[in-house]
């Protein structure tokens, strides 16, 4: 997602809140990106950078775009992401056609039907729609998952809740299955092997809401365990 108009500030500030949730110094985060220690503390003081040091360093924070992007609050006391502000990410790099994208970003899709016809021609696995409703400073991630195919093997951050809405979503956690319908929820260690299918036979999607929360040990468990992965997306 090149040429956007990037609030730095706003990055500046999820930036350094992550570092200090994950326990990373500016050395350990330079070394783990290859962004240089001076390009790093720029952007900790609201500097802009290129795409592709910025691409690097979500990488590190494990941080999607759609969480450095900021939207009108209703109140000072809360914050709430209303139906037409969700927005929806492939999971692959994959345009309408099926042919694969060079770009380092992935798209968004926010029209269903689009996603459905992406996925039915098998250009799709899954969609993520971020919900946007971060609290400064705050712990909590959230989103929704459209499930088509079943997804890779994950590990990230955290501990995470897992909602069914739609459909019948197959969570599975270091082997072991979990069959959700819906109404049923789940919760595990985000740090285990997991992924993410629908149950063979039913109609699709399975549609989740997941909820990812910061550990009390995350810095700890995440020095040394945190997997190495190319992208968090757009």
């Amino acid at each position: 997602m090149s040429k956007t108009n990037w609030d730095w500030e706003l990055i500046s500030r999820r930036f350094k809140e992550r570092r200090k949730i994950f326990g990373l110094s500016i050395d350990e985060v330079a070394e783990k990106t290859g962004v240089s220690r001076d390009t790093i503390m720029r952007v900790e003081k609201g500097k802009p950078c290129s795409d592709k040091n910025l691409h690097k360093l979500r990488g590190a924070y494990a941080l999607f775009s759609a969480q450095l992007v900021e939207h009108e609050s209703e109140s000072e006391h809360y914050q709430s992401c209303r139906a037409d502000q969700v927005r929806w990410m492939a999971a692959t790099h994959r345009d309408h056609r099926g042919r694969p994208v060079k770009d380092i970003d992935y798209s968004f899709v926010d029209d269903a039907a689009e996603r459905r016809r992406r996925a039915s021609l098998g250009y799709q696995r899954f969609f993520s729609g971020f919900i946007r409703s971060e609290l400064q400073g705050g712990t909590l991630a959230a989103g929704l998952m459209e499930i088509y195919q079943p997804s890779w093997t994950d590990q990230h951050y955290g501990e995470e809740f897992i909602y069914c809405l739609s459909g019948v979503a197959v969570i599975t956690v270091e082997g072991d299955e979990c069959i959700l319908h819906p109404g049923d929820s789940m919760i595990f260690d985000a740090l285990k092997h997991h992924s993410y299918a629908p149950l063979l036979g039913e109609e699709l999607p399975a549609v989740i809401l997941f909820v990812v929360g910061v550990r009390s040990d995350e810095a700890e468990r995440l020095r040394e365990s945190l997997p190495k992965r190319e992208s968090w997306g757009v």
